[in-house]
């Protein structure tokens, strides 16, 4: 699908366009973001610890 160009239209619509734009921008970047911050990588610890 084709979006209508930017600069085909007058500029109460383009700034309506540009802030659409924005929030998809917006909402795009959330959902990309994982749910909860990731924990730091721990290193694995020792078999001997995991058995005890």
């Amino acid at each position: 699908m084709k979006m209508a160009s930017v600069e085909a239209l007058p500029s109460s619509r383009k700034q309506e366009h540009l802030e659409a734009e924005k929030r998809r921008l917006e909402e795009f970047r959330k959902k990309k973001q994982p749910r909860k911050p990731r924990k730091q990588h721990l290193p694995p610890k020792p078999m001997f610890l995991m058995l005890a």
